[in-house]
């Protein structure tokens, strides 16, 4: 029997970006505004199109090309699609290549009929660069000779180490957060000489302040969170593999910060069990009755405090309080600034 191949890096990393894009859907949107300059609202309707195309080489030969990610985005009038690829290696020669093809066959795939003949449309195309390269451009052009004349388009870049934990918060660059781990690469090999994880648990600790600062908000739940940082943690063990002082330390701080808390547990089972409502609602019910003690006085102070524990949502709280997602907001916001000065 064949062993099967086991899985490089790169490979991984495009894994961990498509399959974040998939669970995550409609953060494509604030990619696609910070990458291409767009000014989509939340509103956005975000449809993944299929990655894979076939393709002829000029040997004549056809091979499969697969894209990191290909999207079509809807608001209003507007309709545009845009691929994005996740690029571990820069490579600014054969990456211009790829963009071209990975175009060209988006636009065969969508191809459709007119009524004066045939119309294609090249996507809105860009790279993400995971690791720093002193040649890559701040953007591709591609050049498209056809009959007639010649056409061009740019392929902008962005690169991860450009961002910090807070700007990839603010941004709401969630989909990006796995492989914030990149800013530091350069440091890891003297990090291991001296078994040095604080910069490393520094940049968890952000990323959990930062995700948990938007549970709060309603702006994410707990099942977004929860995919978010297993994200990281593949990443994260994958990138710090051949380090081993540092990698016998990753497990550690990963299962303190992020990994079996009561909450994701929740939140996995029900998922697991197709959203069993009565079952997640029994354990909220569980841990709200012992903190009210069945005092009717104390019902919206230990609702808000769930939400600030990042056990429910805003939506949850709306609805068993019997008021609105926005007079919930303002009471966590009235909770959040009671509990800083008692803080100081």
């Amino acid at each position: 029997m064949a062993r099967k191949k086991k899985r490089t890096a790169p490979q991984l990393y495009d894994a961990v970006f498509w399959s974040a894009i998939t669970k995550l859907t409609r953060y494509m949107v604030p990619l696609v505004n910070e990458v291409f300059g767009e000014k989509f609202s939340s509103k956005a309707k975000v449809e993944l199109k299929p990655m894979k195309s076939v393709v002829r080489k000029p040997s004549g030969r056809y091979t499969r090309r697969e894209r990191d990610s290909l999207a079509h985005i809807t608001e209003g009038d507007i309709q545009k699609n845009y691929h994005i690829e996740l690029e571990t290696w820069p490579n600014k020669k054969t990456m211009a290549v790829r963009l071209a093809e990975y175009g060209a066959a988006a636009a065969f795939d969508g191809v459709y009929m007119t009524d004066f003949g045939a119309r294609m449309v090249i996507p809105n195309s860009a790279v993400i660069f995971l690791r720093k390269g002193t040649d890559i451009p701040d953007s591709f052009v591609i050049e498209i000779a056809y009959p007639g004349g010649v056409a061009y388009y740019e392929a902008p870049v962005i690169r991860i180490q450009d961002y910090s934990v807070r700007e990839l918060i603010d941004k709401r660059l969630l989909l990006l957060l796995p492989f914030v781990m990149f800013s530091i690469e350069d440091k890891l090999a003297e990090l291991n000489k001296t078994n040095d994880l604080k910069p490393i648990t520094k940049i968890i600790e952000e990323v959990e302040e930062g995700l948990d600062g938007l549970i709060r908000t309603g702006d994410i739940d707990l099942y977004e969170k929860r995919v978010i940082t297993s994200y990281l943690e593949d990443v994260l063990r994958e990138f710090t593999g051949r380090y081993s002082n540092i990698s016998k330390g990753v497990k550690k701080i990963m299962g303190g910060y992020i990994i079996d808390t009561d909450a994701d547990k929740l939140v996995r089972k029900g998922r697991r069990e197709g959203r069993k409502e009565g079952k997640i609602e029994g354990k909220i019910e569980g841990k709200i009755e012992g903190k009210i003690e069945g005092k009717i006085e104390g019902r919206h102070e230990a609702y808000i405090d769930l939400l600030y524990d990042g056990t429910i949502t805003v939506d949850i709280a709306a609805q068993k309080l019997n008021t609105t997602p926005d007079d919930i907001q303002k009471m966590l916001n009235d909770y959040v600034k009671e509990m800083k000065q008692k803080e100081n």
